[in-house]
């Protein structure tokens, strides 16, 4: 049975939108079937069309429609949109349009939403992936001052707040990643209507790229080969451009740090862009200046994977070699812990250099050990620290340190190093009495619990 109607005043009030604007990918089916039914009600969908979405089994498929979204059942029961059908053709209208919500999308971008909106839809569809709040605010920002600079936009007071909360839950939705929540298109179909819609629009297009604050904007939905308006640039547009919005992506670098960044930055976007030999050339330029000593604090991962990426590039290969120490060096100062090592290790092999030969020079060979014995003395204490608070028993104390000492012999193994690990630092402390005081405070805490 369908919920009785409420008043006019109710039906637009902030509470009943509040309701609607729940994350889509945390609704079970059962509250999905709820929506539909709620938007039947609300927007008063006559009885006889409403009959047609609220027989069981039909509203368990629309409910389970992967392109299922509040802004598509919306569409669907708004008067307007409905009753251009017969009742009797209502249910396969509505499955039409999740099957191929183009329309949908398309009258809710044109008709719903305002500038500030769409800017910040192209802004998070330039990316080409999910990302955090931090960097799309960022870029949103670049492009409406672009847009208050270039178009004459009136400045619209706390745009980003105001379009990303008009957004959230219809477009855009917060999702989990394994570095943490992160904002992307609620579904696939809100993606492949921009690539539609943007694609026959050379003066978005225009727009996005002039006013992009990353270059990762350009690289993933405008490359050289999917755009005529980026091949039809002269290659200067694209180095010029690179040291206003290079620089924005390093913030939390020294100055010392962005000149190296830089570099390393526009050979691979260089690279990325202009894959004829004058492009090649250029990109290696860029990559033979680059200062590794300085790129010793960047992001371990980034360069590791950098270098794997250049190295599908004969013209880079001489260079990575002629600078193979460097390159090491930077890599093995930021390496996050001795469980990576193997990466680097596996670099010597790759670009065909003897390791014996780096090793043995004592520079060389002085610097890994006493890296490497950083790492393994940072492991060691943060393992101590977890078991002085979790320990329970005597045998996870002897298991964890016979573990941590496997890991820490085949790192060793890897580098042909001797042992260095101070593992009896674990006999400093009284593990009997640490499990007896962790598990009375554990039983304390329980009990607290309960009553």
């Amino acid at each position: 049975m369908r919920p009785c109607r409420g008043s006019e005043r109710f039906k637009r009030s902030s509470v009943f939108q509040n309701v609607q604007e729940v994350k889509v990918n945390t609704f079970s089916q059962e509250q999905k079937e709820q929506m539909i039914v709620n938007h039947l009600d609300v927007y008063e969908v006559e009885e006889d069309y409403a009959r047609e979405l609220l027989e069981v089994d039909r509203l368990r498929k629309l409910a389970f429609h992967p392109n299922f979204s509040p802004r598509l059942i919306e569409f669907v029961t708004t008067a307007e949109n409905y009753l251009q059908q017969v009742a009797a053709d209502y249910y396969d209208y509505v499955i039409i349009q999740l099957d191929s919500p183009h329309e949908v999308w398309q009258h809710a971008y044109s008709e719903q939403l305002n500038d500030y909106d769409r800017f910040m839809l192209q802004t998070l569809y330039s990316f080409g992936r999910a990302l955090n709040v931090d960097h799309l605010k960022y870029a949103f920002e670049r492009r409406v001052q672009y847009e208050i600079q270039e178009n004459n936009m009136p400045r619209k007071y706390q745009a980003f707040d105001i379009s990303f909360k008009t957004l959230m839950d219809s477009f855009i939705v917060f999702a989990d990643y394994y570095n943490g929540k992160k904002i992307e298109f609620i579904n696939p179909s809100v993606e492949d209507f921009l690539n539609a819609h943007i694609a026959n629009q050379p003066e978005e297009i225009n727009r996005i790229i002039d006013s992009v604050y990353y270059v990762e904007q350009v690289i993933h939905r405008f490359r050289a080969g999917g755009s005529e308006y980026i091949r039809a640039r002269p290659s200067n547009y694209l180095f010029q451009s690179l040291k206003s919005h290079g620089l924005i992506t390093v913030q939390e670098l020294r100055p010392k740090n962005l000149s190296a960044f830089l570099d390393l930055y526009n050979c691979l976007i260089t690279w990325m862009f202009f894959r004829d030999n004058n492009g090649r050339k250029v990109a290696a330029k860029y990559l033979a200046k680059v200062d590794w000593d300085n790129l010793a604090e960047f992001n371990y991962f980034h360069l590791l994977d950098f270098i794997r990426i250049v190295c599908m590039e004969q013209m880079f290969n001489k260079i990575i070699v002629n600078r193979f120490c460097d390159i090491i060096r930077c890599l093995i100062y930021a390496v996050p812990d001795h469980t990576h090592l193997h990466d680097i290790r596996q670099l010597f092999d790759f670009y065909n250099v003897s390791f014996k030969d780096y090793i043995d020079q004592e520079e060389n060979g002085d610097f890994i050990f006493e890296r490497i014995h950083s790492l393994f003395q940072k492991d060691i204490e943060e393992e101590i620290e977890r078991l002085l608070d979790n320990a329970t028993r005597i045998s996870e104390v002897d298991y964890a340190r016979k573990a941590l000492d496997s890991q820490i012999q085949d790192s060793l193994r890897v580098f042909e190093l001797p042992d260095s690990a101070e593992l009896s630092v674990f006999d400093d402390h009284h593990w009997d009495l640490i499990c007896h005081e962790n598990v009375a405070r554990i039983m304390a805490a329980t009990e607290s619990y309960r009553s």
